[in-house]
C-alpha cells in the first residue's frame, strides 16, 4: 500500500473498523489538509503507477459532508493549476473515498458512483498524476460542530469494498430513520389518511388555454419584457421542475439498511426499475410506493388531480422542466418541454458534438419530429433545448480540447478551413501560434497535451469557440422551429456562465435561459446577460433553497436555516426577481423531495414542497401562496416586492 505520508500528521485515532488509524478534525469553519510532494510522489506513493487514490474518512453528523479535493501542478508558484473534485458522502458510517486518477484530465464524464457515495463533480484545470506536487483536501465550513475522521490516503490498483451502517437507515416510508423531526409521518396508515383526505379536498383539472385563439409569445412594453399568454395579458412564468409520481434513486449494496422494500409484483412493479447505461443500477422509488399504498389502482390519476389542484391552490402558473407527460396533458396548466439537442457518435469534448458534422444536423433534424404532438398545443409556452452543458462546466477552451482529441473531425476541419483564410499559407499560421506544422493537413493530428497558446492563438481560439457554440445552437434550432414554429425556444439553461463565447448563438433563440442557485438574482447581472445575449429576455430555469430540519441529511446548493426561511428565501427571490426588466420567469428546482440515499447522481437535498411522504413542507407552502398572489401585481409596479431578507446557512453535503 503506497501511502501519501506526511510527518506532520498524527493519526492518534482509530475508524469505527478499530483497525483504521485516523486525525481527528473538529470546528465549523472550512479546514484544508494538505500532502505536497515533487513530480507525483509523495511519500510512498507514485500518483503516475497508480490507478485509485483511497481516502478513508468517517463522520457522525445528522448532515452529509462535501468532501473536496484539489490536485494541484506548481502549487504556489507561478503556472499553479488544479483539478478540483467534489464528493458527497452520507453519515454514519465509514467510507473509502475513492477517485479514479484517469479522470483528473477532465475529458471523462466522471465515474461511477459506491454505496454510501452522493453527488460527484469534478471542475477546473486538467492535471497530470506525474506532475502533482500538492493535494489539498477540505472539509467545507458548516452551521454546527463537527468531528470529522480521516485516515491516511493511499494508492491503490482497485477499489476497495465499501463498509455499510449496521442497523436500519431507511424507514419503510422511505424516510432518515435515524432522526426525528417535526411533520415526520409516524405510520403507513397515517400516511393513507393523509392523501386520501387531501384528494378529497381536491378540484378536478381545466383546460387552460387550449381553447383560446393564440399562443405564448413575447413582448417589449417601454423597457419591460413580457410573457404574452395566448389571451393576450402578461404572464410571469412561475412554477415547479420535475412534477413526477415518483422520486427515486438507486439502492445497489444498501439493501440491508433499508427495512423494507416494496414488493416487487402487481402494482409496486412500477416502483422498481433499472438505469439507463449497461442494464445500470438498481432503483426504488417509495415516493411512488406510498402513492400506491394510499390510493391502489387509481394512484396514478389521483396523483394528477391532487397535484393539478395544489399547483392552482398554491398560485403556480407553469408546469416547469421534467414533468410527467401525463400530467402536462391533463392538468390543463401552462407547461415547458425539453427536447435535448442529439449528439454525434463522437464528440469533440465532453459532451459537446461535432458541430460542423452532416451528422449533427441529420440527428437534430430527426430528433425534431418528437416536437411534432406539441406544435398547436396553446399550453405549451415553449421548449428549453438543454440543461447545463458538461462542456461548460469550467473555463475551457472548446478549440484546444478539439485539437487535442484523436479523430478527424468536421469542426477540425472547419476550423483548419478558418486558419487558411485568415493566414493563408501554414508559415503564417505557424508564426502566429507558435507551432511547426509542414501543411495545414499535419493540424489534425492530435496536438500535445501541454501545448502552450501564444496570444494570437488566444484571440483565433476564442473566436472558433464562439463559433462552435453558436453552430451547436444554430443546428438544433432551426430544426426545432420548422417543426414547432408557433412555441418559443427558452435556450440552453446554462449552469453558469464561465466564458464570453456562451452567448454565441444567441440570435437563434427567443429567451436566454440559466439556472441560478442564490440567495436573490442581481438585476444589473440580468440586464447584462441579456444585453450580451443580443437584447433577448432571460428566464431562470432552476434556482432553489434546502434545511436540515425536515429529514433529510442535505439542505441544497442555497441553504437556509428552516422550512419557514426557505418560504422566506422563495419570497425574496421571486418577488425582486418580478421587478427586474429583462426577466420573464423564475422555475422553482423541484416538486419532490429527493430521496434519502441519492438520485441517480446522488443528490438527496431538502430541496422539495413535498417530502417523500406526500406532505407539503407548509411553512414554507404558506410563503410562496402569498408571493404567488402578489407576483403580478409587482411585475406591473403596482406594489412593492419584499424586503425581508431570509436567513442562509452553508450547504451541508452537497458538491460546487
Amino acid at each position: 500500500m503506497e501511502k501519501l505520508t506526511n510527518p506532520l500528521f498524527n493519526y492518534d485515532y482509530t475508524m469505527p473498523d478499530g483497525v483504521t488509524p485516523a486525525m481527528k478534525v473538529t470546528g465549523k469553519n472550512q479546514q484544508d489538509i494538505t500532502f505536497t510532494g515533487k513530480s507525483g510522489v509523495f511519500g510512498d506513493a507514485v500518483f503516475a503507477k497508480g490507478k485509485y487514490l483511497v481516502i478513508p474518512v468517517f463522520f457522525d453528523e445528522l448532515h452529509c459532508v462535501n468532501l473536496i479535493m484539489r490536485f494541484y501542478e506548481n502549487f504556489g508558484q507561478a503556472g499553479e493549476v488544479h483539478s478540483k473534485i467534489a464528493y458527497g458522502l452520507l453519515p454514519h458510517f465509514l467510507h473509502y473515498v475513492t477517485i479514479d486518477l484517469r479522470i483528473l484530465d477532465m475529458t471523462v464524464s466522471g465515474q461511477p458512483r459506491v454505496p454510501g457515495s452522493l453527488t460527484f463533480m469534478y471542475t477546473n484545470t486538467p492535471t497530470r498524476p506525474g506532475e502533482l506536487d500538492a493535494l489539498v483536501i477540505t472539509i467545507p465550513k458548516s452551521a454546527t460542530e463537527y468531528a470529522f475522521y480521516m485516515g491516511e490516503p493511499y494508492l491503490a490498483d482497485a477499489p476497495p469494498v465499501q463498509p455499510l451502517y449496521d442497523g436500519v437507515y431507511v424507514d419503510r416510508l422511505g424516510q432518515w430513520a435515524l432522526k426525528e423531526w417535526k411533520g415526520k409521518t409516524a405510520s403507513e396508515s397515517e400516511m393513507t389518511a393523509n392523501y386520501r383526505k387531501w384528494l378529497a379536498e381536491a378540484d378536478a383539472p381545466g383546460e387552460g388555454y387550449r381553447n383560446s385563439a393564440g399562443f405564448f409569445r413575447l413582448e417589449v412594453r417601454g423597457v419591460v419584457h413580457h410573457l404574452i399568454d395566448p389571451d393576450g395579458q402578461p404572464f410571469f412564468s412561475v412554477g415547479p421542475d420535475c412534477m413526477y409520481p415518483s422520486s427515486g434513486g438507486p439502492i445497489g449494496g444498501l439493501e440491508k439498511m433499508i427495512e423494507e422494500l416494496p414488493p416487487k409484483d402487481s402494482l409496486f412493479a412500477a416502483c422498481w426499475s433499472h438505469g439507463k447505461k449497461n442494464g445500470g443500477p438498481v432503483n426504488v422509488d417509495f415516493l411512488k410506493a406510498n402513492l400506491i399504498k394510499a390510493f391502489g389502482e387509481t394512484w396514478y390519476s389521483d396523483w394528477i388531480k391532487l397535484t393539478a389542484h395544489r399547483m392552482k391552490a398554491w398560485g403556480f402558473n407553469t408546469v416547469a422542466n421534467w414533468a410527467d407527460e401525463r400530467f402536462r396533458k391533463e392538468s390543463g396548466l401552462p407547461y415547458v418541454i425539453e427536447p435535448w439537442v442529439a449528439e454525434t457518435e463522437r464528440n469533440i469534448f465532453r459532451d459537446l458534438p461535432d458541430v460542423f458534422s452532416p451528422e449533427y444536423e441529420a440527428n437534430n433534424i430527426e430528433h425534431a419530429k418528437t416536437l411534432e404532438p406539441y406544435k398547436n398545443d396553446r399550453n405549451l409556452i415553449g421548449y428549453f433545448m438543454r440543461n447545463e452543458p458538461s462542456f461548460a462546466f469550467g473555463d475551457y477552451n472548446l478549440t484546444l480540447y478539439m485539437l487535442k482529441s484523436d479523430f478527424d473531425s468536421y469542426s477540425k476541419r472547419e476550423f483548419i478551413k478558418d486558419m487558411q483564410e485568415k493566414y493563408g499559407g501554414i508559415e503564417a499560421f505557424n508564426a502566429a501560434w507558435g507551432t511547426d506544422f509542414t501543411d495545414f493537413n499535419a493540424v489534425k493530428t492530435p496536438w500535445p497535451w501541454d501545448v502552450k497558446l501564444t496570444p494570437e492563438a488566444e484571440k483565433d481560439s476564442e473566436a472558433f469557440n464562439r463559433k462552435l457554440v453558436s453552430k451547436y445552437i444554430e443546428v438544433p434550432a432551426k430544426a426545432f422551429r420548422a417543426v414547432a414554429p408557433h412555441h418559443l425556444n427558452l435556450g440552453l439553461r446554462w449552469a453558469f456562465i464561465a466564458n464570453e463565447f456562451f452567448y454565441g448563438g444567441s440570435e437563434f433563440i427567443d429567451v436566454f435561459s440559466l439556472n441560478s442557485y442564490t440567495e436573490s438574482l442581481d438585476p444589473a447581472r440580468i440586464a447584462e446577460i441579456s444585453q450580451k445575449a443580443g437584447g433577448k429576455p432571460v428566464i431562470i430555469g432552476e434556482f432553489h433553497t434546502g434545511a436540515l430540519d425536515a429529514g433529510l441529511p442535505t439542505n441544497g446548493i442555497c441553504s437556509s436555516a428552516s422550512q419557514e426561511e426557505r418560504g422566506a428565501h422563495y419570497s425574496y427571490y421571486v418577488e425582486n426577481g418580478a421587478t427586474i426588466p429583462a426577466l420573464i420567469g423564475a422555475h422553482y428546482f423541484q416538486y419532490n423531495d429527493q430521496p434519502l440515499l441519492g438520485r441517480g447522481d446522488g443528490e438527496n437535498c431538502n430541496v422539495g414542497m413535498i417530502d417523500v411522504c406526500g406532505k407539503p413542507h407548509y411553512e414554507m407552502i404558506n410563503k410562496i401562496i402569498e408571493t404567488n398572489a402578489r407576483v403580478m401585481d409587482i411585475r406591473m409596479g403596482k406594489i412593492k416586492p419584499t424586503d425581508r431578507r431570509p436567513v442562509i446557512v452553508p450547504n451541508e453535503g452537497y458538491c460546487s
